[in-house]
This record gives C-alpha cells, sequence and structure tokens, in this order.
C-alpha cells in the first residue's frame, strides 16, 4: 500500500497558497451578503419623485452596497454614474458584472488619484474592464461620493461621505428621486468624463 491513496491531496505551498484564497474570497462573498442584507432590511422602495431618503449608517455596510440594490429595486437600469476616491476589486468585479448581465446599460465611472497609486492592480482591471466594454472612466484629483441611475421613470441620486469601500465608521447618506438633481450631478461629470475613456 503507498502512503497516499487515491483520494489524498498533497499540500504543496502552491496548492496551500490557492486555498487560502479561497477561503478569502468565500469570506468576501459572505461578508457581502450579509451588508446587502442590512440595507435590504431598510430600504425596500425607491424614494418616489421627489423625495429624499436620509440614512446614517453605523459602519456595517458600505456605499457600494446601495448599488446593486437600487438597480435591482429599478428593474432596469440605462445609465450608472458613479463617483468615489477609492474602489476595491468586489466593487470592480460586481460593476462590471451588472452591466455585462444588462443590469446597468452604460457605466460612468470618476475615482480619485488616490485609487491608482494605493490600488493599482484594481486600478488596472477596472481600466480593462471598462476600455473592453467601451465605457467611460476618468482618474483625477476627485473626493466626491456620488452615484447616479436612471431607467427612464424613476431617477435616483445618492450623495454620501462614504466611499464605495468598507467604512467602520458612521457615514452619511442622501437618495433622492429628482430629475433635477440627477442632472445637475450628471452635467458635470459628462463635462470631466467627455472623451476620457481609460484615462
Amino acid at each position: 500500500m503507498s502512503l497516499f491513496d487515491s483520494d489524498t491531496i498533497l499540500q504543496t505551498p502552491d496548492t496551500l497558497k490557492s486555498t487560502r484564497i479561497l477561503k478569502r474570497e468565500s469570506k468576501r462573498e459572505f461578508i457581502s451578503a450579509m451588508k446587502k442584507e442590512k440595507v435590504e432590511a431598510f430600504l425596500t422602495t425607491l424614494p418616489k419623485n421627489n423625495e429624499s431618503y436620509h440614512i446614517v449608517s453605523n459602519g456595517t455596510f458600505d456605499f457600494y452596497t446601495f448599488i446593486p440594490i437600487v438597480v435591482e429595486l429599478m428593474k432596469s437600469c440605462n445609465s450608472f454614474y458613479g463617483s468615489t476616491w477609492t474602489m476595491n476589486r468586489n466593487n470592480v468585479l460586481d460593476m462590471l458584472q451588472l452591466f455585462d448581465q444588462k443590469k446597468i446599460k452604460t457605466l460612468n465611472v470618476i475615482t480619485g488619484l488616490y485609487f491608482k497609486q494605493r490600488e493599482s492592480s484594481v486600478y488596472a482591471q477596472l481600466v480593462e474592464g471598462i476600455l473592453a466594454r467601451n465605457q467611460r472612466y476618468i482618474c483625477l484629483e476627485n473626493h466626491a461620493k456620488i452615484t447616479l441611475f436612471e431607467n427612464g421613470t424613476d431617477y435616483i441620486t445618492i450623495e454620501g461621505s462614504a466611499n464605495f469601500t468598507s467604512n467602520p465608521r458612521i457615514e452619511q447618506y442622501v437618495m433622492t428621486n429628482s430629475k433635477e438633481l440627477f442632472n445637475f450631478h450628471k452635467n458635470w461629470m459628462d463635462e470631466i468624463l467627455i472623451n476620457a475613456k481609460g484615462k
């Protein structure tokens, strides 16, 4: 009889490394699901026309958590605009997946230079993803935290203090359904994003 039977997996440094990565990814997915549950518990409907929700969080979810939930509540999203100082890999992958699933039809993203300098591999992944999908992105001196969603009926703006990434601290958000406010933010974002694909 041999030392290893056919069901034994020899633990080499390579297999240990990939096992750890899988565990980390599973944990991230679990944490994301928990954050989503927390937001879904209170965000069950979108604001009505010219109505605002004022939200204060205690650090148990992050700004990005709103994005897939609002997209689901809207049923479809023709245009998405997102402005943040920084992002993480899960934000990027999820945003690109929402586009690939045709839940979001156009992506327009603005980040700060800190994101490019501090998260260079995630930055590269976002740039490649945006370019491959012929969408718009620019990185510049930016600290604004705003998201815009529209489906031709609802025009949702979320303004907040937090970045898309995890923020274990008190943060505030205002979610408003207003075409006027949506267009106010869309206009300055478009001005920055014109001819800015992948920059």
